[in-house]
């Protein structure tokens, strides 16, 4: 695949307040806890699985569905976080169920399933080619894969095809076929997980010709949002609290981004499936969104603020801003009118991380603002809501932070 720029992006919610000093009350956001779960700190959670036992996570989903799709094949993408290669052939499969509610080539009363073959490496990625969408690369096939060498056909039933407005995938350690009436693996509706599973991803779609998804890891997307499934986006496992690719916390909500591959960068291998020709990830791509130590600090004036963070130096190009009134959102999105956008330096610190400085002048008193920040010209989706501690207790100002240019609260 194509070389990658990183990407980190911050929002924080802060009320400028004037004190009896003439400064600002301005909240700092500690760095990320990215503790690990298993040998790689970015492992998932092993699930219902026996104590020592290897486990794998959905990484990467995208359904096109005609001509008119954004990508040429449909695809799941299966990641390795452990440090040993992994078997699949007779022990995992990959099962799927859709929401559809009518439409005799999508709907599907029991659950498909494919048993996965040969082995994925550590630290790679295993890409299940769902078949091709219609859509040519001359046309509206931006995110081209007639190139791409899959590692497995996902086969399905003659005369179905996959869904794209809303639809369950669950990764299983066994290759027993889930029964029709379980909606959710990941809780036995009710029962506890089922015995073998490993991960699973539900995402509703983006209008209400379906329901919202009844099969997830915690909390969902619901039908008809702004970021829900179509044929023009995928997701991509990126935790939106610490920008880390492929760390699960057992919540597709906060662990899932969609990338719109009609606007995304596609040259960026963090937004492009990847298959085990591409070969291992290293820690620095997987940390390509994640900015440390994010601190604020006032300007030369009560109404200016200056933004300091660091990343992982993997060619991060730039230190950009974007800041705006929180009273111009619109349903929990990101601002789009009276937003500032400024851009910042940025220099090596050390042989693995880079700085980044960028300060944002005008700032009304007295006014809430959003704010992201990012290491490079990518913007995602979506970003998350965490009620925070207020800074200076004295005040009702509000902490927030999120990751990374996402546009969506997690309610």
């Amino acid at each position: 695949m194509k070389t990658f720029k990183s990407l980190a992006a911050f929002c924080l919610v802060l009320l400028l307040l004037l004190n009896i000093f003439g400064g600002l009350a301005i909240a700092a956001v500690s760095p990320q806890d990215n503790t690990a779960k298993n040998t790689n700190p970015f492992a998932p959670s092993n699930g219902n699985l026996p104590a020592g036992e290897a486990t794998l996570a959905i990484g990467f989903i995208y359904i096109g569905t005609d001509s008119a799709s954004s990508g040429t094949h449909s695809f799941v993408e299966i990641y390795n976080p452990n440090d040993f290669t992994v078997t699949l052939t007779d022990t995992y499969s990959l099962q799927y169920k859709s929401m559809a509610p009518s439409g005799a080539e999508y709907v599907t009363s029991d659950w498909i399933k494919l048993n996965l073959e040969g082995e994925i490496p550590a630290y790679h990625s295993f890409l299940v080619n769902l078949g091709e969408t219609g859509a040519l690369p001359s046309g509206s096939g931006r995110l081209d894969l007639t190139d791409v060498t899959f590692d497995q056909d996902f086969v399905w039933p003659a005369g179905i095809k996959g869904y794209n407005k809303g639809v369950k995938f669950v990764l299983m350690s066994n290759q027993d076929l889930l029964p029709s009436s379980l909606l959710n693996p990941f809780t036995g509706d009710g029962a506890g997980q089922v015995d073998g599973y490993v991960d699973m991803y539900g995402v509703s779609g983006n209008d209400n010709t379906a329901p919202s998804v009844d099969g997830y890891e915690t909390e969902r997307i619901l039908a008809n949002a702004a970021d829900a499934q179509s044929k023009q986006k995928g997701f991509v496992r990126i935790n939106i609290e610490s920008g880390i690719k492929y760390k699960d916390t057992d919540n597709n909500l906060n662990d899932f981004q969609q990338v719109d591959f009609r606007t995304s960068d596609i040259t960026n291998s963090s937004l492009i499936p990847r298959s085990l020709e591409d070969g291992a990830w290293t820690q620095a791509m997987i940390e390509t969104f994640a900015a440390e130590t994010l601190t604020l600090q006032p300007g030369s004036s009560e109404h200016d603020l200056n933004f300091n963070w660091y990343s992982s130096r993997n060619d991060n190009t730039a230190s950009i801003v974007q800041i705006a009134k929180k009273s111009d959102m619109n349903g929990g999105l990101f601002p789009t009118v009276g937003v500032i956008t400024v851009t910042g330096t940025v220099g090596d610190a050390s042989a693995e991380k880079s700085w980044h400085k960028a300060g944002v002048t005008g700032l009304d008193l007295n006014t809430e603002y959003v704010y992201r920040v990012s290491n490079d010209n990518i913007i995602l989706n979506r970003f998350n809501k965490n009620g925070g501690t207020p800074f200076p207790k004295s005040s009702n100002a509000c902490q927030e932070k999120r990751t990374p240019f996402f546009n969506r609260f997690k309610k």
